[in-house]
């Protein structure tokens, strides 16, 4: 008899209702699953699945992408070895809204197809779900599913009608004016797209075709080179949270590690032997 190794987090990030974010890892599970919402799965770790919706017949691996309606019913009926993946539930009404928002016809009640073969988006789908997961704010939870829904409707349901609409470079540099302006403080998504009038999810896509990043990137950038700025003058780390709109000294910390490699305390030190070296100097 097999030992169950499986372990599951998931997350329901609050500023997001209808949302949840699943990771699965080492499981041995046949899994039999009736749905009730939008699925999408992704195969982070896996050997081989054999698995049905209805009487489709499927089979996946590592980087395959699989998806479910509500009210489909999926079941798996062979697997190679215990198995890894992250999932991401998406309730009607949260999928309705976003439909309506994009432009989707049908109000995207349909994925294309039950399963995806497709590096790129995979990569993209998990990058988000990792965000999800870990989101530290509500702006980055909302962030990631503004990022993550349009991909979805993109590449997995009926394309979106129309384009983007006039004024769509202007809300995009307004969008960055306004972080610029409010990254000391705590706002979200939802805020920043009624600032520029503007379809969150819109936006998100245009502002990433036009920076690169999610606007929460993009503010989190911001707020790591203030922050850098600040320490070289010797403000008090947990000053500098404060100011640049970090909840507290170890979330400016984790976020300044990974824009530059050292922790905050560390480049204030060197920062402070600098000034010092220089002083001494200028005597």
């Amino acid at each position: 008899m097999q030992i169950d190794t499986t372990r599951i987090d998931i997350s329901r990030p609050p500023a997001l209702p209808g949302i949840e974010a699943v990771c699965v890892q080492r499981s041995p599970k046949l899994w039999r699953l009736y749905h009730e919402s939008y699925k999408v799965y992704a195969l982070t770790d896996s050997a081989g699945v054999a698995w049905r919706r209805g009487t489709e017949v499927n089979s996946g691996h590592t980087g395959d992408m699989t998806f479910a309606r509500p009210g489909d019913l999926t079941v798996a009926t062979a697997l190679a070895e215990p198995q890894s993946f992250v999932g991401l539930s998406i309730s009607v009404s949260v999928m309705e809204k976003a439909a309506e928002e994009l432009g989707v016809r049908d109000g995207g009640r349909d994925w294309r197809a039950s399963q995806l073969s497709d590096p790129a988006i995979f990569a993209r789908f998990v990058h988000h779900h990792r965000s999800l997961m870990k989101a530290e704010c509500a702006f980055e939870a909302e962030s990631a599913l503004a990022d993550c829904l349009p991909l979805l409707f993109e590449h997995c349901v009926e394309r979106r009608a129309g384009a983007a609409g006039k004024g769509l470079r202007s809300c995009v540099l307004d969008a960055r004016d306004f972080i610029h302006e409010n990254f000391s403080r705590a706002f979200g998504i939802e805020e920043l797209s009624r600032a520029v009038r503007m379809s969150r999810y819109h936006l998100s896509r245009a502002f990433r075709c036009r920076f690169g990043v999610s606007p929460h990137e993009y503010l989190v950038h911001v707020r790591v080179a203030r922050a850098r700025e600040l320490l070289k003058t010797g403000v008090p780390i947990p000053l500098v949270a404060l100011q640049t709109g970090f909840s507290d000294a170890s979330h400016l910390t984790r976020r300044f590690r990974a824009a530059f490699s050292i922790t905050p305390s560390r480049y204030a030190r060197a920062a402070g032997s600098a000034r010092t070296s220089r002083s001494r100097t200028l005597v």
